[in-house]
């Protein structure tokens, strides 16, 4: 049982064994104080935004925006012919001239 072991310069290794070859990749690089201080920032980051309060009416104004944006995408998907402020009209209730299917998909979709 022969093992032969190939090192390449640009980082990797490819070890043969019994007639098979596997090619691993191992990066050349190493973990500075620079790169995690800088982890460190984006973590405290991700904390202060993960745990910052949402206002209760733009939360709401979001979640509005959203059912929109996925109707219209998801419908247009299926051939849908009404555009994204046409899309908002109807979910608001409001009146918008196309074809009707289109107008019922979206009020289904929801």
């Amino acid at each position: 049982m022969s093992l032969e072991k190939i090192e390449f310069p640009q980082g990797g290794v490819e070890v043969s064994l019994l007639g098979y070859t596997v090619i691993m990749y191992a990066p050349k690089f190493s973990i500075t104080n620079q790169i995690l201080k800088n982890i460190g920032i984006i973590e405290a980051a991700k904390e202060v935004i993960e745990n910052a309060p949402l206002v209760p009416a733009w939360e709401s104004k979001f979640r509005e925006e959203a059912m929109i944006r996925t109707v219209h995408h998801w419908t247009h998907i299926e051939g849908n012919e009404l555009n994204y402020s046409e899309a908002g009209q109807v979910l608001a209730g409001g009146e918008v001239v196309g074809r009707e299917r289109d107008i019922q998909e979206v009020l289904n979709y929801r």
